[in-house]
């Protein structure tokens, strides 16, 4: 599944990254597998990217909090601004760290060693889905920087960027060379490039991508169980169950402590700012520069509703493998005493899988009960401003 689907589009991606120097992998044609950038340059230029990250963000909160803008200029960055921060902090890896490279081998030896004789099946409705969500955010996520760009074109005081961080910006802007404030506003393009396709690995090759690939992988064992007639088909069943438990552990090493919690705990985030927004500035902001609030608004609730709804049929799939081997064994054995207390213990073993950040996981309420945030705390902002504006 991960060979076939998702390796050529990772491939496709780091082309893009390469280019830019925005992760410290690229992707080796030869051994069709994801490596660690050889080039020394490479490597010193993803390194000077993270640190200009971190300044370009923490400049755009200050001009938020203490800089010379009106309330709608500061939801109208604050959304911009929290973009680029989950994006920056997904994205930083100064260390060079190459777990996310050790858990994308880990599917593809899973598949090669593991899977090998395992039967062929369509992809899923739930997959074909995912495969769409990463196909829109691989076109969308790139047009934000640019359709920045084009608006700082029209408006290049628009909120928080550079030149909005100057109180007397207008009388600034007609003053300074033209070419010297191309260069800025090219230069916020870049960096929100480098932020976005960077982060973006992580997001759709590592949880999507991965989350797809379990829920596969428990497909070709509640096919084998239907199917299962004699010990060497049981055994067979559970040895799969038990490898994937090994899989889980090493895909929620890394994306438990630093993926997962950004997608829980921020983009709801930036969907409430983006549609409040896009709901109530509308005519305030010039087009096709607006465009960029719904752009993100439509991503982000895609995001929380198919990500986390498929991350969180990772345990109810789990459950209902288990349960659907526990009752094929004791029908086809139909045996007690100590046979039949072997095989207790052994699918008490297979514990249920779960997509984790910290000690908690997403289980089946966790999309709906993001969506209801998201959407409750908007309609409160909105109501809020209404009100405001009535009195």
């Amino acid at each position: 599944m991960f060979h076939s689907d998702f390796l050529p589009m990772l491939e496709k991606h780091l082309k893009f990254c390469r280019i830019l120097k925005c992760v410290p992998y690229e992707f080796d044609p030869k051994s069709r597998r994801v490596v660690k950038a050889k080039r020394p340059g490479h490597l010193l230029m993803y390194r000077i990217q993270c640190i200009l990250s971190v300044l370009y963000v923490t400049a755009i909160f200050l001009n938020i909090c203490v800089g010379p803008l009106m309330t709608k200029a500061r939801f109208q960055g604050f959304a911009l601004f929290l973009v680029y921060f989950l994006g920056s902090v997904m994205n930083w890896n100064y260390t060079l760290d190459m777990t996310l490279i050790q858990v994308i081998h880990t599917f593809l030896d899973f598949e090669k060693y593991i899977m090998k004789d395992s039967p062929k099946l369509q992809p899923s409705l739930g997959a074909r889905i995912m495969k769409l969500f990463i196909q829109i955010v691989e076109v969308s996520a790139p047009m934000v920087p640019f359709l920045q760009l084009i608006l700082l074109q029209f408006v290049p005081c628009t909120p928080p960027f550079i030149f909005s961080m100057f109180p007397n910006c207008g009388e600034m802007k007609s003053k300074t060379n033209w070419a010297l404030v191309l260069g800025v506003h090219i230069f916020e393009c870049w960096m929100g490039l480098n932020i976005l396709l960077g982060c973006t690995v992580y997001i759709l090759y590592l949880l999507c991508a991965g989350v797809i690939c379990i829920l596969f992988y428990f497909r070709i064992i509640e096919n084998s169980v239907s199917t299962m007639q004699g010990e060497s088909d049981k055994d067979r069943c559970i040895h799969l169950y038990r490898s994937i438990q090994i899989l889980e552990k090493s895909f929620n090493a890394y994306p438990m402590n630093k993926v997962v919690p950004v997608m829980v705990f921020g983009v709801p985030g930036v969907e409430i700012i983006t549609l409040f927004v896009t709901i109530n500035f509308y005519n305030e902001i010039a087009l096709p520069g607006f465009l960029v609030f719904p752009l993100i608004g439509v991503n982000t609730t895609l995001h929380n509703i198919c990500v986390f709804s498929l991350a969180s049929m990772v345990y109810n799939v789990s459950v209902r493998v288990l349960d659907a081997l526990g009752k094929k064994s004791v029908q086809m054995t139909r045996l007690r005493g100590r046979k039949g207390s072997i095989i207790h213990r052994q699918l008490r073993a297979c514990t249920p899988l779960k997509v984790k950040f910290g000690s908690n996981y997403i289980d089946r309420g966790t999309p709906l009960i993001i969506q209801n945030f998201c959407i409750n705390q908007t309609m409160s902002l909105t109501l809020v401003k209404a009100n405001k504006i009535g009195g």
